[in-house]
């Protein structure tokens, strides 16, 4: 059976949570799937921490400059050859079922293009949580919901790599939040769905951009 997944990563700089997130990727119940890595040309120990795996549904690529996360994700999703991309930022965590459950959706309802998930907060351990953040279900809720902020928690989507590229993917002009940007294009033309499960881990520290106002700006 040919291999329907590719999960997606770009990592700059992410030596102090990078192992969890990888972790927890390659520890999923759902294993048929390739990992591809976008090293953003880190200065710190990341390629070093990447190169120690051996595993081979992990595929790396190693940027020689800079080009930031929406640019490198971008390279990705040009790169994969699967029809479904999954998403995972390099500082948060999936649940080990994560994958099982969101493959099991698609399957069961084919006209869904992006499926995401509800979330946990977490700081410093993924086990230890914070808070739960749930999104709307529904595509008209989330469609609704885009006018409050984002909809859909990017790090937990698998989306249908053609319709992504059919919308233009990434726009490069916003270096963080391109996600929003995103959904804004994405619900126009295709139908959207949230899992009612707390499937991935949001990490909460200091260094984080995402969600700062300047971000949503």
């Amino acid at each position: 059976m040919v291999c329907q997944l590719t999960v997606l990563m770009a990592v700059y700089n992410g030596e102090q949570y990078l192992r969890t997130a990888v972790d927890s990727i390659l520890s999923q119940t759902y294993s048929d799937f390739k990992f591809l890595i976008v090293d953003d040309a880190s200065t710190d120990s990341t390629r070093d921490i990447l190169g120690s795996y051996d595993d081979p549904r992990v595929d790396l690529l190693f940027l020689e400059k800079n080009v930031g996360q929406t640019a490198a994700l971008n390279i990705g999703l040009n790169l994969a050859t699967t029809p479904w991309i999954g998403r995972l930022d390099a500082d948060d965590y999936s649940a080990p079922t994560r994958f099982e459950e969101q493959v099991r959706a698609l399957e069961a309802d084919p006209a869904i293009s992006c499926l995401g998930t509800h979330v946990w907060m977490f700081h410093d351990e993924p086990e230890v949580v914070d808070s739960i953040f749930t999104t709307p279900e529904r595509h008209t809720d989330i469609k609704h919901a885009l006018l409050r902020g984002s909809p859909m928690v990017h790090g937990s989507v698998v989306a249908d790599r053609k319709v992504l590229l059919d919308i233009g993917g990434f726009d490069e002009r916003y270096r963080f939040v391109a996600d929003l940007e995103l959904y804004d294009r994405l619900v126009l033309k295709y139908r959207t769905a949230n899992l009612p499960m707390q499937l991935v881990g949001i990490r909460q520290h200091a260094d984080q951009t995402s969600g700062t106002k300047l971000a949503f700006d």
